[in-house]
Protein backbone atom coordinates (compact mmCIF):
# COMPACT_ATOMS: atom_id res chain seq x y z
CA UNK A 1 0.00 0.00 0.00
CA UNK A 2 1.39 3.61 -0.76
CA UNK A 3 2.29 5.72 1.85
CA UNK A 4 1.50 9.43 1.66
CA UNK A 5 1.80 12.13 4.15
CA UNK A 6 -1.34 12.52 5.17
CA UNK A 7 -1.00 8.80 6.23
CA UNK A 8 1.84 9.40 8.54
CA UNK A 9 0.18 10.29 12.31
CA UNK A 10 3.67 9.08 13.70
CA UNK A 11 6.46 10.72 12.62
CA UNK A 12 9.35 8.83 14.85
CA UNK A 13 7.80 5.74 14.55
CA UNK A 14 7.86 5.66 10.25
CA UNK A 15 11.50 6.67 11.04
CA UNK A 16 12.40 3.90 13.71
CA UNK A 17 11.09 0.96 11.13
CA UNK A 18 13.76 -0.96 9.94
CA UNK A 19 12.66 -1.17 6.31
CA UNK A 20 12.67 1.18 3.58
CA UNK A 21 9.58 2.62 2.59
CA UNK A 22 8.46 4.92 -0.53
CA UNK A 23 6.37 7.95 0.41
CA UNK A 24 4.12 9.60 -2.49
CA UNK A 25 4.62 13.16 -1.48
CA UNK A 26 2.40 14.88 -3.93
CA UNK A 27 -0.14 11.54 -2.95
CA UNK A 28 -0.97 8.36 -5.01
CA UNK A 29 -3.43 7.86 -7.70
CA UNK A 30 -4.76 4.69 -5.89
CA UNK A 31 -5.63 7.67 -3.27
CA UNK A 32 -6.97 10.33 -5.35
CA UNK A 33 -8.06 12.55 -1.83
CA UNK A 34 -3.93 12.56 -1.44
CA UNK A 35 -3.15 14.40 -4.68
CA UNK A 36 -1.64 17.63 -5.19
CA UNK A 37 -2.29 18.76 -8.40
CA UNK A 38 -2.83 22.41 -8.59
CA UNK A 39 -1.94 25.42 -7.13
CA UNK A 40 -4.49 26.22 -4.52
CA UNK A 41 -3.90 21.94 -3.05
CA UNK A 42 -0.01 23.11 -3.42
CA UNK A 43 -0.21 26.16 -1.57
CA UNK A 44 -2.66 24.25 1.44
CA UNK A 45 -0.03 21.77 1.23
CA UNK A 46 3.34 23.54 1.97
CA UNK A 47 1.61 25.65 4.34
CA UNK A 48 0.72 22.93 6.96
CA UNK A 49 3.13 23.04 9.52
CA UNK A 50 2.26 19.38 10.22
CA UNK A 51 3.36 18.26 6.45
CA UNK A 52 6.56 20.37 6.84
CA UNK A 53 7.43 19.55 10.35
CA UNK A 54 7.15 15.94 8.83
CA UNK A 55 9.66 16.83 5.80
CA UNK A 56 11.85 18.42 7.77
CA UNK A 57 12.22 14.97 9.76
CA UNK A 58 12.74 12.99 6.87
CA UNK A 59 14.80 14.73 4.35
CA UNK A 60 16.79 15.13 7.85
CA UNK A 61 17.01 11.98 8.89
CA UNK A 62 17.14 9.88 6.14
CA UNK A 63 19.10 9.75 2.61
CA UNK A 64 16.12 9.88 0.05
CA UNK A 65 16.18 8.55 -3.37
CA UNK A 66 14.15 11.13 -5.98
CA UNK A 67 13.08 8.99 -9.20
CA UNK A 68 11.59 11.06 -11.64
CA UNK A 69 11.36 14.15 -9.92
CA UNK A 70 12.48 17.48 -11.61
CA UNK A 71 12.57 20.46 -9.24
CA UNK A 72 10.77 22.35 -10.74
CA UNK A 73 8.03 22.55 -8.11
CA UNK A 74 8.70 25.81 -6.63
CA UNK A 75 7.17 25.14 -3.15
CA UNK A 76 9.02 22.23 -2.47
CA UNK A 77 12.47 23.40 -4.09
CA UNK A 78 12.45 26.41 -1.77
CA UNK A 79 11.79 23.62 1.12
CA UNK A 80 14.07 21.60 0.09
CA UNK A 81 16.59 24.49 0.15
CA UNK A 82 15.91 25.48 3.67
CA UNK A 83 15.91 21.79 4.78
CA UNK A 84 19.18 21.61 3.45
CA UNK A 85 20.50 25.00 4.15
CA UNK A 86 19.61 24.22 7.90
CA UNK A 87 19.93 20.70 8.80
CA UNK A 88 22.03 19.19 6.03
CA UNK A 89 21.45 15.49 4.33
CA UNK A 90 22.29 13.49 1.48
CA UNK A 91 20.07 12.56 -1.24
CA UNK A 92 19.70 11.09 -4.64
CA UNK A 93 17.82 11.88 -7.87
CA UNK A 94 17.46 9.74 -11.21
CA UNK A 95 15.85 11.55 -13.83
CA UNK A 96 15.85 10.96 -17.73
CA UNK A 97 18.24 13.25 -20.05
CA UNK A 98 18.91 15.69 -17.36
CA UNK A 99 21.22 18.79 -18.88
CA UNK A 100 25.10 19.22 -17.24
CA UNK A 101 23.23 22.87 -16.63
CA UNK A 102 20.32 21.00 -14.40
CA UNK A 103 22.48 18.87 -12.46
CA UNK A 104 24.77 21.34 -11.43
CA UNK A 105 21.57 23.22 -10.21
CA UNK A 106 20.10 20.11 -8.30
CA UNK A 107 23.52 18.85 -7.08
CA UNK A 108 24.62 21.89 -4.81
CA UNK A 109 22.67 21.57 -1.67
CA UNK A 110 22.11 25.96 -1.37
CA UNK A 111 21.01 26.67 -5.02
CA UNK A 112 18.21 23.99 -5.53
Amino acid sequence: MPLCMDDIEDIQEVLNEKKHRVIHLHGHIDKPASMIVDEDDYNNFYSDDKITSKLYSILGNRKLLFIGFSFNDYYFKDLYSKIIKNIGGEHFIIVPNLHVFDAKEVSSPYSV
